[in-house]
């Protein structure tokens, strides 16, 4: 039995309260009846018979209880100590750790409390008053205000003027909880201590070297002038681009499509039941039938796969193939090839096409009924329409998460308006064409944005983020799906039935099934690179057959983005150590041995796994004088992804610099989307700064303040190169262990991850599941120690339990391990589809996870070999949405176009 630590609990409720972009609070209810007791009631929840606040949001706070979310009583907003309440504890003592405009701020327990006014004659904060009136008077408002709750529930209807008005007020209490979740406990003034004491060495330092830095302005400034130049430049090219892809929009299959409508319209008189207008027959008898009558319409898309016509068809024209199969005439497609080249990637096209036959000659099993095309929507500002409550498995356990909803352009569908409501009915409109795609080629998009693996509810209205893609002709697909709570591998298996289902109802949908791209930050970012290496693996199978998942089509995906994701977790307690665990400081002897063992075991692994670098060399690591395996190949490569980061930083910058203070971007509980419209530098949510900002004269200098602990970047004035001549120094300096020894698999069992692998019946403690951790404390030499009898025991009983499909603890943590399908140490590797396309960038400074976890997810895919990989170690960024410059999501969309080339 485990030992519980209270404290922990503590700080683990505020870990799982995720934060919300929204930092207003809205009780809108004009019924004053007993039973209003909270805002929820209105949507179907339950009250919360606590005021255990979880998840914060626009109409009101919600909680969990047995399960199920609730929403919090007013009753819990009334008669509230200090401005901090019900959100965190008031202060005990006067102690005051943080002042911001909430108030003043203290931690007792390891976790932050607000120092109320009784305790301060510091201003009531007008929160606090706020809160108290929510309590009061929130029984008293209109029923206008439900039916914005119901808009802002689901994403909807959001006024964005009193939205901005609205975040302004509760900043704060969302900026503590991710600060509680680290267990930084950072306080402002040791940090600005801190930066100022380092402002005053670079000043002594900068006090004889006045005239050289003018020099270096003057050289920078110089420098700047022509990236200006450059810059402007490639906008002008970027313009040409824009304005040649408009001209060359009737190159793109333009003669396919209009053979095709023609087609379409002889085929709609022969049988008014085919009704597609891509030409994809939906019944498999009606294909066989049509191929007899209409020997000509030979639609690529169409699953009349006639083994005679093919044969003829090949022999006519082997190897010149129209991407989508209108155009049947050989010189015109030669024609076509040769002006469109760079828009059709006919090798991976016929590949789809292949495998879209391969589909429909497997037997597709499912009774869900495929999209209906009489229920659309349509959101007139952003021309989109849209869908939701889509099922799409047919055994859900929540229908709040196995739904799904569909953004489409509206360029793509013919529309009509439906008599007895206002819905369309869609029919694929087949010139539909918006930006470089048409509507038989577009990619769909998938976020998978959930924070520290919590479940994903399913969308129920208009999803506002939608039209930042469909804008650009990408068709966008909001899917609710199961987290931590429920355990993996249940998360991944619910996308996947997200997947299967959009590729059976390819044949009616606009845009490609086999262009889908997943994109995720974080916990996030791990699910897409799961999702990207576990295509139709075996080991999720029996998972999918239970939800009741369609059978018979493919859940791969063809490209996969992640922003900083988080750690395998195989192995993830291991590189910790390795990685960060030489900064740890004041450990007891059963933490100093643990560390250490835990690092010497990641160079093992390292040594048997046999990662190989681009000269197909295995990258090793061997026993150095200073700290635990700091030298061989596998270190020096380290070190030189490291001096890449570094060097790409200091080319884009120019001096003197300016670095801005430490900010941390906290993440919006509004479960649609990964950016916010109006800020794309974080997940979502506003900034809290620490410290002040520090002025870098000049590039000596930068490098001076660098090496003002230890001496481990070095700057050759001949190549205009800096050098990393140390992992140590860089880790002291940037990346100091910020979580306990065993950070992903807790001694007690209490991380995010232990409760992923846990088994649905504990949301704060979940199970162990490092098999390494297991074997080490069955060491003698731990037994001297007197806490580890406990740990051991509760270990090896963990990794003996199965779920509730009889599947053992280090079957789903390979289900969660995307090395296990790239590297050909483990069991699973190459029994999966692994998506073409990668891209993956991460903050190198971040301490949430080990700098291992991009790097060796790097090398295994380049070993894996025929991939496209675009990687980014981004220097001076944390945990956050990493790019070297622009926006993130308008990164994501080029990136996706370059891999559709679609330029």
């Amino acid at each position: 039995m485990k030992c519980i630590n209270f404290n922990k609990i503590i700080t683990s409720i505020t870990i799982i309260i995720p934060l919300v972009i929204s930092k207003s609070i809205i009780y809108d209810s004009e019924d004053s009846e007993p039973e209003d007791e909270c805002f929820s009631l209105s949507h179907g929840y339950k009250c919360c018979e606590t005021c255990n606040v979880v998840e914060k949001g626009k109409e009101g706070d919600w909680g969990i209880e047995n399960h199920k979310w609730c929403g919090i009583k007013y009753s819990c907003y009334e008669n509230i100590k200090c401005f901090s309440e019900p959100y965190f504890p008031c202060c005990k003592e006067n102690k005051v750790v943080l002042v911001d405009e909430e108030g003043e701020w203290g931690i007792e327990n390891k976790k932050w409390c607000g120092i109320s006014s009784s305790n301060n004659t510091s201003t009531t904060n007008p929160d606090n008053k706020d809160k108290n009136e929510k309590g009061k008077n929130g029984k008293e408002k209109g029923e206008k205000s439900k039916d914005e709750d119901e808009k802002d529930k689901n994403g909807k209807g959001k006024n964005e003027k009193d939205k901005n008005e609205k975040e302004k007020d509760k900043d704060s209490i969302n900026n503590k909880d991710e600060k509680d979740k680290n267990n930084k406990n950072i306080s402002n003034k040791d940090e600005k201590d801190k930066q100022n004491k380092e402002q005053d060495e670079i000043n002594k330092h900068d006090k004889d070297k006045n005239e050289k830095d003018k020099n270096g302005k003057e050289k920078d400034e110089k420098g700047k002038d022509e990236k200006d130049k450059n810059g402007k430049a490639n906008d002008e090219k970027d313009k040409h681009d824009k304005e040649h892809n408009e001209k060359d929009k009737d190159n793109k299959d333009v003669k396919g499509k209009d053979k095709n409508e023609k087609d379409n319209k002889e085929q709609s008189e022969k049988d008014k039941d085919n009704k597609d207008v891509k030409g994809k027959n939906k019944n498999k008898k009606d294909n066989k039938e049509q191929s007899g009558k209409d020997k000509d319409n030979k639609d690529i898309k169409d699953k009349d796969k006639n083994e005679k016509d093919n044969k003829e068809q090949s022999g006519k024209d082997k190897e010149n193939k129209d991407v989508k199969g209108k155009d049947k005439n050989e010189k015109d497609n030669k024609e076509q090839n040769g002006k469109d080249k760079d828009n059709k990637d006919i090798k991976d096209k016929d590949k789809n096409e292949k495998d879209k036959d391969s589909t429909s000659q497997n037997t597709i099993k499912t009774s869900l009924p495929k999209v209906n095309m009489k229920a659309w929507k349509y959101n007139a500002e952003d021309d989109v329409y849209w869908q939701v409550d889509i099922q799409y498995c047919e055994n859900p356990p929540a229908l709040n998460y196995e739904t799904l909803g569909i953004f489409i352009p509206g360029k793509y569908v013919n529309a009509t308006k439906n008599d007895k409501d206002d819905t369309y009915t869609c029919t694929i409109n087949s010139s539909g064409v918006v930006g470089p795609y048409s509507v038989y080629n577009a990619p769909i998009v998938i976020p998978l944005n959930t924070k520290g693996y919590m479940s994903i509810p399913s969308p129920q209205n208009y999803v506002a983020e939608a039209k930042r893609y469909t804008k650009e002709g990408i068709i966008y697909v909001f899917t609710g799906f199961r987290g931590r709570y429920e355990g993996a591998p249940l998360g991944i298996t619910d996308i996947k039935a997200a997947v299967r289902y959009l590729r059976y109802n390819d044949d009616i949908l606009p845009g490609s099934a086999e262009n889908i791209f997943t994109f995720g930050f974080g916990s996030g970012g791990a699910l897409s690179v799961i999702m990207g290496t576990s295509g139709n693996s075996p080991l999720y199978d029996k998972y999918l057959k239970d939800i009741g998942a369609v059978e018979g089509v493919s859940d791969a995906i063809k490209g996969s983005m992640s922003w900083s994701p988080d750690a395998s977790p195989d192995m993830a307690n291991e590189a910790y150590e390795w990685n960060m665990g030489i900064t740890r400081q004041d450990l007891d002897d059963f933490d100093k041995n643990l560390s250490d063992d835990l690092a010497n075991a990641y160079a093992e692994y390292v040594n048997k796994i046999q990662l190989k670098d681009s000269n197909g060399k295995p990258l090793t690591l061997t026993k150095s004088d200073n700290g635990i395996y700091q030298s061989g190949s596998y270190y020096d490569y380290i070190l030189k992804e490291i001096e890449t980061s570094l060097n790409e930083f200091i080319e884009k910058i120019t001096f003197p610099y300016i670095q801005q203070p430490t900010i941390i971007y906290f993440g919006n509980q509004e479960n649609y989307g990964m950016d916010p419209l109006d800020d794309d530098k974080s997940t979502h949510g506003g900034p809290i700064t620490i410290g002040d900002p520090v002025v870098y004269k000049s590039l000596e200098h930068y490098i001076y303040s660098l090496n003002m602990d230890s001496q481990w970047v070095t700057y050759d004035k001949e190549t205009k190169k800096i050098h990393v001549d140390n992992l140590e120094g860089f880790v002291r300096r940037f990346k100091r262990a910020s979580k306990n020894v065993a950070a992903f698999d807790d001694l007690e069992a209490m991380e995010e991850e232990n409760v992923l692998f846990g088994y649905g019946n504990n949301l704060l403690i979940g199970s162990h599941f490092d098999r390494i951790m297991n074997k080490l404390l069955k060491d003698s030499k731990y037994s001297k120690y007197t806490k580890d009898s406990k740990y051991s025991k509760s270990f090896e009983e963990d990794l003996k339990k199965t779920d509730s499909l009889n599947t053992s603890i280090e079957d789903r943590v390979n289900m969660y391990n995307p090395l296990y399908y790239l590297n050909p140490y483990y069991k699973g590797y190459k029994s999966s589809d692994v998506a073409k396309h990668w891209r993956i960038n991460a903050g190198i400074t971040q301490t949430e996870t080990p700098l291992t976890t991009e790097y060796n997810l790097k090398l295994a895919l380049e070993n894996y070999g025929h991939r496209t990989i675009d990687f980014d170690s981004v220097w001076n960024t944390d945990h956050i949405k990493s790019e070297l410059s622009g926006n993130s999501t308008e990164n994501f969309i080029k990136w996706i176009n370059k891999c559709l080339k679609m330029k």
